[in-house]
């Protein structure tokens, strides 16, 4: 139950601080798109602003004789009777030059309010004597008391004196207006709009066309026009205090923003939010359980192939990996190419896909409960990539959760990405609880081999080097874009550099954090399970959508630290489970000794890391491939070619398999190895070895006086 409850709270933190990341990442995206400026920050204001603030701003810019007083009096009209309380207090402490310019500026604000004649501003000093008056007059209505109680007799009834008394106020009534508003439900809050929105349209001059005796719908849309509107620049009509400062920080950004319109799409107060919203959740109840389906056929797959492996030893185990991995990968491409069949192709080209994948990082244990529930354990962590995969193949069939996706993009509409993004991030945390749904097996005793050096085979390090390098001299001397054959070696280059990137990237963090967390570090262990289980939250399609963006090879770098936490902990996996094998103490400096660590541990634990590293080279071009499908921006490489119909992608399809598989083959074959149990000796000679180094002494016994003999 413990365990329970806190992979639950974890899994909450994590979709949490994804839904943050992944707002500001397709924000940029859709940034990019429409290259339209953003009225608000992103995450965090660090400059929040108020009435005050911007009023102050305006009299100094209105009162000198510089370039920007044009400026500041626009900026004092637009501010109207919110700045009122502000400048009218201290317009007789300014500058007899300063202080007719100020009034002067103001005169628009009470044209608006319908409180002053064209006499009464037609010199400076005639000005400044209309607004002492008028605050002398008129002061005790800026409260906020006053005003809530003019609102609501307006919202009640629209007498034309109530609609003046609101207008006189102008913009200092603008906070009490879109609370007013409140929730569009019955045809009396219809009403009610309609009556508000008119002094709305006439205070900020921005209208939102409402037609005659408006239906719920037409009223609900308006009135959230008006609260978008409210986040967008509201702020510009209210004082901040202290406490309020501080929460602007926070409140004055388009991601409180989103935040605050989660509730009025699922009450369904905003119309076209909520059938934003029914749209992905009709779409997502289509798409998701065929992925998990193919992800499902994909686990019972490997599960039989590795059992079938294990019991006929005479096969090449190698050969057999190689051959499938070959047959099903890169993914995005096998995958596009199976939508010729239809959705029933699609799942069933995935599942083999997955089958491969598990069957290349999975070795084949014997007991069928041990291997069924690493099986599991591992396709949790493919969940993300299977759907990325999968919704990539709908964009193509135009159908499901990728169609939709596809048109988000295409339009750029953050919402929709936001809520899409939100049920990826909602299944892909699923993988969390996915090793925790099967019943643990009781630890068998297994006994270990010896750790045999590698032998690399240089004959196929050397051919391998040659093409890449041939590639990479090719794409060099040939310009890209000048035929299919120079744009073919322009892509081959780029995937080059990407996979190395993204490989190097991986192979960094998977050392870092998983040596670390395989027993050495306690702090490093917990930082990794976070991070793993924030890999699992974020929405990997989308999110390698958004990572493009940056470029090319900036995503890889990314792409390869978050496929990197993954190995980490597959790492740190192995390295306990050697380690709890050989019955050795996690080393620490002045604590246990990292020898026998170094020459027994981690050399077992290695082979499994380098074949998940060489595997990169297959994850890396299934994001990049689902992403070319969604029409996001790629870069010029073989994973985007490779779902190009014709024989260019055909080309770039086999020669993505072909990179990937000799990359896994030759990390199998410099990784050190563990001998079977067939060795000569090693039943008897490893556990009689384990048992003298548990009985001898650790230092010499010290003599008579404490003297050591």
């Amino acid at each position: 139950m413990r365990r329970a409850i806190e992979k639950l709270t974890f899994l909450v933190l994590s979709l949490a601080f994804a839904s943050v990341v992944s707002f500001a990442l397709f924000a940029r995206l859709t940034d990019r798109r429409t290259h339209a400026p953003a009225s608000l920050p992103l995450l965090v204001n660090t400059s929040p602003h108020d009435a005050r603030d911007l009023t102050f701003a305006a009299v100094r810019e209105t009162a000198g004789n510089g370039a920007n007083s044009e400026h500041g009096r626009r900026e004092l009209a637009r501010l109207g009777g919110a700045a009122l309380p502000h400048v009218l207090p201290f317009l007789e402490s300014l500058a007899p030059y300063a202080r007719g310019r100020v009034a002067i500026a103001l005169a628009p604000i009470a044209r608006r309010m319908g409180v002053g004649a064209d006499d009464d501003f037609a010199t400076p000093e005639r000005a400044v004597v209309f607004f002492t008056r008028f605050w002398q007059d008129r002061s005790a209505d800026f409260r906020a008391a006053a005003v809530r109680r003019k609102v609501e007799r307006l919202a009640e009834r629209a007498l034309p004196l109530r609609r003046k008394e609101v207008v006189e106020l102008d913009t200092f009534a603008l906070a009490e207006l879109f609370d007013a508003l409140g929730r569009v439900r019955t045809s009396e809050d219809a009403k009610r709009v309609e009556r508000l929105a008119p002094v709305l349209a006439h205070i900020t001059g921005t209208s939102f066309p409402l037609p005659p005796n408006p239906s719920v719908a037409d009223a609900a849309r308006v009135a959230i026009a008006w609260q978008d509107w409210k986040f967008d620049h509201g702020a510009d009509f209210v004082t901040l205090d202290g406490p309020g400062r501080l929460a602007a920080t926070v409140l004055q950004t388009r991601y409180f923003r989103f935040l605050a319109s989660v509730p009025r799409s699922v009450r369904g107060d905003d119309p076209s939010g909520r059938e934003r919203l029914v749209a992905v959740m009709a779409r997502a109840r289509a798409s998701l359980p065929l992925a998990l389906l193919a992800l499902a056929l994909g686990v019972a797959i490997s599960t039989l192939l590795t059992r079938w492996l294990a019991r006929h030893e005479r096969f090449d185990r190698r050969f057999v990996a190689g051959a499938t991995l070959v047959a099903a990968l890169p993914l995005a491409a096998l995958v596009r190419r199976a939508t010729a069949l239809g959705t029933a192709g699609a799942v069933g080209a995935l599942a083999l896909g997955v089958a491969a994948l598990l069957v290349l990082e999975l070795q084949a244990p014997h007991r069928r409960r041990t291997q069924l529930r690493r099986a599991v354990a591992r396709a949790g962590t493919l969940l993300p990539l299977t759907l990325g995969t999968f919704i990539g193949a709908e964009a193509v069939l135009g159908r499901g959760l990728g169609a939709l996706a596809s048109s988000a993009l295409s339009h750029s509409d953050l919402e929709a990405l936001l809520w899409i993004g939100a049920v990826l991030s909602v299944t892909g945390g699923l993988a969390i609880l996915l090793p925790d749904a099967l019943p643990r097996g009781r630890s068998a005793v297994q006994a270990l081999g010896v750790i045999a050096p590698a032998r690399p085979r240089v004959r196929s390090l050397a051919a391998l080097l040659v093409v890449l390098a041939a590639v990479a001299v090719g794409a060099l001397l040939v310009p890209p874009g000048a035929s299919p054959g120079a744009r073919f070696l322009h892509a081959a280059a780029m995937t080059l550099v990407t996979t190395g990137i993204a490989t190097l990237a991986a192979a960094v963090v998977t050392l870092t954090l998983g040596v670390l967390a395989g027993g050495i570090s306690r702090a490093a262990d917990i930082l990794l399970s976070r991070l793993l289980d924030l890999t699992y939250a974020l929405p990997q399609p989308l999110f390698a959508c958004a990572m493009f963006t940056f470029g090319g090879l900036v995503a890889a770098l990314l792409l390869g630290g978050l496929r990197g936490i993954e190995i980490a902990h597959s790492l740190r996996v192995h390295l306990i489970a050697r380690r709890d094998a050989e019955q050795l103490e996690p080393p620490g400096l002045g604590h246990a000794p990292i020898s026998p660590y170094l020459r027994r541990v981690l050399p077992a634990a290695v082979g499994p890391a380098a074949l998940s590293l060489a595997l990169t080279a297959a994850w890396l071009p299934a994001l990049e491939g689902a992403c070319a499908e969604l029409g996001a921006p790629t870069s010029a490489s073989l994973a985007a070619l490779s779902v190009v119909p014709g024989a260019l992608g055909l080309a770039a399809f086999a020669l993505l398999a072909l990179l990937t598989a000799t990359l896994c083959l030759l990390a199998r074959d410099i990784s050190p190895r563990e001998l079977s149990e067939e060795t000569p000796g090693s039943p008897l000679v490893l556990p009689l070895r384990r048992r003298i180094d548990s009985v001898r002494p650790s230092s010499p016994a010290p003599g008579p006086g404490g003297s050591t003999p």
